[in-house]
């Protein structure tokens, strides 16, 4: 039984769901799945997660006849659904944000989450390439006077922490350099973090 608190996509959930279960069980068929979550369409759940058919509040409690998730899980997958569904970047910041409060303390969480950081704010590639391109001292007012607009020195130190700990910038005896990690956010996550990106740098474009 896949773990649904790893997954940031339902429809990969219920993919691997089926997948497991079919290797268990050579008998076992969407057509069962149907039958034992009350659909009427024995493709529907195929469809689902062939993204060609969404999830209601009602569908989803009756998969969950099949899936047998306990409350915190199903809670958690509901949240999920809603992400992966949601219309608006609003709502899927909301509830991306709830997403990640089931397992705050999870590392391999708490590194995606800072992942979603890094993509979501405009400045961390650029503090990035300044605090690389000269000989930084940790004056972080200085540094957040350097980028435009301008920052407040409190969000400059916080940017360096970040890129420290996704080891995006490696701290020298002589300053700072740049390495050049593979970010895994995975789709679902990037999507929402290039997106809160894209407009930041439309109203920095607007207001300037």
């Amino acid at each position: 039984m896949p773990n649904i608190f790893n997954y940031m996509d339902f429809r990969e959930f219920l993919k691997d769901f089926y997948t497991n279960h079919k290797a268990e069980n050579p008998g076992f068929s969407f057509q069962i799945m149907a039958d034992k979550a009350g659909f009427k369409s024995k493709s529907f759940i195929k469809l689902v997660i062939d993204g060609k058919k969404n999830l209601t509040a009602d569908s989803l409690r009756k998969l969950n006849k099949v899936l047998k998730l306990n409350d915190k899980a199903f809670s958690y997958l509901d949240d999920l659904v809603a992400f992966n569904q949601a219309k608006t970047l609003k709502m899927r910041n909301y509830f991306f944000e709830r997403l990640f409060s089931y397992r705050k303390r999870n590392p391999g969480r708490l590194v995606m989450h800072h992942q979603y950081d890094f993509y979501a704010k405009w400045y961390h590639n650029t503090i990035r390439e300044l605090v690389t391109f000269y000989k930084f001292n940790e004056d972080y007012d200085a540094l957040a006077k350097m980028v435009m607009p301008p920052i407040s020195a409190r969000t400059a130190r916080e940017s360096v922490r970040l890129l420290l700990k996704l080891e995006l910038i490696k701290k020298k005896k002589d300053g700072y350099v740049q390495t050049s990690p593979l970010l895994t956010t995975g789709d679902e996550v990037k999507s929402v973090a290039v997106q809160n990106f894209h407009v930041q740098n439309m109203v920095l474009g607007a207001e300037s």
